[in-house]
């Protein structure tokens, strides 16, 4: 699916005023209408944005697509903290599973590192190795101290 600007932009707006902004709530709640109304189909994963996944409950979700490959074609999303890669001999998605069954001596030679070629292969299939903490602003930090100033354990 391709994002369409025009119905986004200009004829959404125009049917949540005219509706009572019941418009909107349906968007909000039902993927395949917001599917329909937001982004224009496409045959290939070439010009994608996006795509709608459909788990085993029937629950329908729009993901976005994105690279991690040196040719910047989208071909991988994230569903549910699973990363989820195109293989073009099976043309589907299948997830990026990870070898945790390997012995302690297949991991003690590979213990002398990797090339840096592999290294950031590695790192564009699944992303770099950081945990993003995030900070609060000192403003609400104080706001909630002076809201709740004692602690009673």
């Amino acid at each position: 699916m391709e994002f369409s600007r025009l119905k986004a932009y200009l004829i959404v707006p125009i049917l949540s005023v005219c509706s009572l902004l019941i418009f909107p709530w349906l968007l909000y709640h039902k993927a395949p209408l917001r599917a329909k109304v937001f982004y224009n189909p496409v045959n290939g994963l070439d010009r994608a944005t996006h795509i709608l996944v459909t788990d085993v409950n029937g629950k329908v979700e729009i993901k976005d697509l994105y690279s991690t490959n040196t040719m910047n074609t989208k071909d991988t999303f994230l569903f549910r903290f699973i990363q989820f890669k195109f293989i073009l001999e099976n043309n589907r998605f299948e997830p990026v599973e990870y070898d945790c069954t390997m012995y302690q001596y297949e991991l003690l030679k590979r213990g002398k590192g990797l090339k840096q070629e592999s290294v950031n292969e590695l790192r564009m299939l699944y992303g770099p190795c950081q945990l993003v903490v995030p900070k609060k602003p000192i403003g609400s930090l104080l706001i909630h101290e002076v809201l709740n100033p004692f602690y009673i354990f």
